[in-house]
């Protein structure tokens, strides 16, 4: 009887240390999710932003653009005023 007292001890404690180790083994499942789910959010905070950059960077380019246009109108029109001021000046000094 006392063989039998001592196996069913041994099976309770055995049973005690199994559910401790589930109880850490699920604590540390949560953890991992957790940290899961924030690696996750970072992902589409980390995605949002080169969105973000991708979004500004076409955007620079285009008034990049805009700024060539402009000079080169704006050059272009330099170019048409000395010739008239040129003339100007030429009609000028003939009299």
């Amino acid at each position: 009887m006392q063989g039998v007292s001592q196996a069913i001890q041994q099976v309770n404690e055995i049973s005690a240390a199994i559910a401790s180790a589930m109880e850490e083994q699920s604590a540390a499942t949560g953890e991992i999710s957790s940290s899961v789910h924030q690696a996750a959010q970072g992902t589409e905070v980390v995605n949002a932003n080169v969105l973000a950059v991708s979004k500004a960077s076409e955007e620079a380019g285009a008034a990049s653009g805009q700024v060539m246009s402009a000079a080169s109108e704006l050059e272009q029109q330099s170019a048409t005023l000395k010739a008239e001021v040129d003339k100007f000046i030429a009609q000028i000094r003939a009299g």
